[in-house]
């Protein structure tokens, strides 16, 4: 296929490329991220079902007998594991991929089945989100994020340090109480305490990705409003019953 400006090597389905092999079949593995599945919908376990094994020994034979009535080369492996390498994955067939697709959920079948569509007649582009022009923007807010980061704490350190030296000045030292609740007023300011948390504070500490939409619904729920710590770049860190509630996150675990 070739692709011009605005097509795309491979469709990509909830911001997850889904890549073939070279003989065009699906990754299942990239199916299952971009489903965001549970490990009960690897696509090991799915092959390990007798209908599945069913379908995969009829679509086998069914394209040797297309193979063999045409002479044309084809793919005759409907399904095909790669361990190891760059392209690690289950590859398989375009069939079996909407069949994977529709036993992880009926929506999700429907949609790979016509981003598929779109993708075999070259109408599927690439979405905004992945336009260099909008990556390069995202990468220029991220630094600018973290400058600012960087200079809210400096900012929090100094003060912290001024009122260390009147302290001492006076001959009045901080207790130990003190200065953890100092430590708590300034951890909570930037997102990364046992009482509020921002999406990528949390995220860095556990090593795995959230949605804040079942965090804002929690708030929704309970009359709770998050802390805002940069209003214009919307960055919010979220209580601890939100990330109890909605991932069973506990922040006083991770941050107490």
């Amino acid at each position: 296929m070739n692709t011009t400006k605005n097509e795309i090597a491979a469709p990509v389905i909830c911001g997850v490329e889904i890549t073939t092999d070279a003989e065009g079949r699906f990754n299942l593995n990239a199916l299952h991220r971009a489903g965001g599945a549970t490990k009960e919908k690897l696509p090991s376990e799915w092959l390990r079902r007798r209908t599945s094994k069913e379908l995969i020994e009829q679509l086998t034979v069914n394209l040797r007998l297309a193979h063999d009535s045409t002479n044309v080369q084809i793919c005759t492996s409907p399904i095909s594991t790669i361990k190891g390498g760059k392209s690690p994955g289950t590859f398989a067939h375009e069939l079996l991929a909407i069949e994977y697709a529709g036993w992880i959920s009926p929506a999700f079948r429907l949609q790979v089945n016509q981003t598929f569509l779109d993708y075999r007649t070259g109408k599927l582009t690439l979405p905004a989100e992945h336009s260099a022009s909008h990556q390069l923007i995202q990468s220029q807010q991220r630094q600018i994020e973290l400058l600012e980061e960087l200079l809210l704490r400096e900012r929090e350190n100094s003060q912290l340090r001024a009122k260390l030296e009147e302290k001492n000045n006076h001959h009045q030292p901080l207790t130990n109480q003190e200065l953890l609740r100092e430590r708590d007023e300034l951890a909570e300011r930037l997102g990364r305490s046992r009482n509020y948390a921002t999406l990528d504070a949390v995220e860095r500490k556990v090593g795995r990705e959230y949605q804040w939409h079942r965090l804002r619904n929690w708030c929704l729920r309970n009359n709770v409003e998050p802390l805002v710590l940069r209003k214009f770049q919307c960055v919010h860190a979220w209580p601890r019953g939100a990330w109890m509630d909605a991932y069973g996150v506990d922040l006083e675990e991770l941050f107490g």
